[in-house]
């Protein structure tokens, strides 16, 4: 069976969710089935060899983007010869031959404390919204990983054992390894101790991480400043206009799109990750930081509580924004500052991550691959 995947993320958003949870589904592709990815562009990750790509060069707009979901991909998909269509989020054309199977990633909109990240706004982005909600209702199977609660009501459900990408499990390469990989970490200049945030960059998210942020700089952000990865050159822009507004410039920096070497070995160096968010059923980062065996600190909801449990100082949500605010930037001083706090927080990550594995996922894909739809 040839599998169809859709590759927009692995262009515009390659360390999203998304394309972090493809790239993951690659790693754990069954040999007994063939891939094929439609791209827009050239992908910023290196895709195994084995992968066959069908490319259809298209611009990074609202427009092009409806175009090619809705026009180019189900076009491809029809094309490429697939049996399955195996979408990593939102984004699915309304019509098309294939069936679907859809595994949920991407940040949500939902900030997890009555904000919004985004607010889709003019024609275009609506219906491409609306478009995009009626492809997911006609997809034919969900997939959710077994340790979180299932939310997604449509379709048959299928339970898949939790996974990260293999650079980001205990038993990957040394960091030796890493750096031979990832020829771009002299350049990046990165402190010796830093806290690491990989989620949203709106300006409403970035202002969320700096209203929690900004109770914690004072005491650790010069000796622990805040890397915020994944900003593309307008998001990179607009934190620092937020640093200069919040007075903390010197204590956190953005940094750009990363290649998955790079980015695991930003997680296994971090002092903690910073995740007060929602967190994404699949490609989330406070699973690949559970997985390097680092802290968490982040938002207490029943997603987050099911994937953590005690391997995370969560703040709860039942509190007003201020105060949850307040609870974030302590816990982040008391992961620093309190040793004791930080290695059991690891030892516990150690412990939840240990039954995480790829061929548990990869026996699970092998059989949905050959089922028929």
């Amino acid at each position: 069976m040839k599998i169809f995947y859709d590759g927009w993320s692995l262009v515009y958003q390659p360390n999203s969710p998304e394309a972090l949870h493809l790239m993951t589904l690659l790693a754990a592709h069954p040999s007994e089935h063939s891939a094929v990815i439609a791209l827009p562009g050239e992908s910023f990750h290196r895709l195994p060899e084995w992968v066959e790509t069908r490319l259809s060069p298209t611009p990074n707009s609202e427009r092009s983007r409806l175009r090619w979901e809705q026009r180019t991909l189900p076009a491809l998909a029809d094309q490429s010869g697939a049996g399955w269509m195996h979408a990593v989020g939102g984004g699915l054309p309304l019509w098309g031959r294939l069936p679907r199977m859809v595994s949920p990633a991407g940040f949500s909109d939902d900030l997890g404390t009555g904000g919004r990240a985004s607010d889709r706004v003019g024609f275009v982005a609506r219906l491409r919204e609306a478009l995009s909600q009626g492809g997911l209702s006609r997809a034919q199977i969900w997939l959710w990983p077994q340790d979180l609660p299932v939310e997604q009501a449509g379709g048959a459900t299928y339970d898949l054992p939790p996974a990260v990408h293999p650079l980001f499990t205990q038993s990957a390469a040394s960091e030796d390894d890493f750096l031979q990989s990832c020829p771009e970490w002299p350049a990046l200049d990165l402190p010796d101790a830093y806290i690491l945030y990989h989620g949203p960059t709106s300006e409403a998210a970035l202002r969320q991480v700096l209203d929690a942020w900004s109770w914690a700089a004072g005491s650790i952000g010069y000796e622990f400043p805040l890397l915020l990865v994944g900003l593309d050159a307008s998001a990179q822009e607009r934190l620092a206009a937020l640093l200069a507004e919040y007075q903390l410039t010197g204590t956190a920096r953005p940094l750009p799109w990363l290649p998955l070497p790079c980015l695991a070995l930003l997680y296994r160096r971090c002092s903690a990750l910073f995740h007060p968010m929602v967190s994404s059923p699949w490609g989330d980062p406070m699973r690949m930081a559970l997985a390097c065996a680092r802290p968490v600190v982040g938002l207490e909801d029943e997603r987050s509580s099911a994937l953590a449990g005690p391997a995370a100082y969560l703040s709860s949500t039942q509190v007003s924004y201020a105060a949850s605010r307040r609870a974030l930037g302590a816990a982040l001083i008391t992961v620093i500052v309190e040793e004791t706090v930080a290695e059991a927080l690891s030892q516990a990550a150690r412990q939840r991550s240990a039954d995480w594995d790829m061929e548990k996922l990869r026996a699970a894909l092998r059989i949905l691959y050959a089922s028929p739809p």
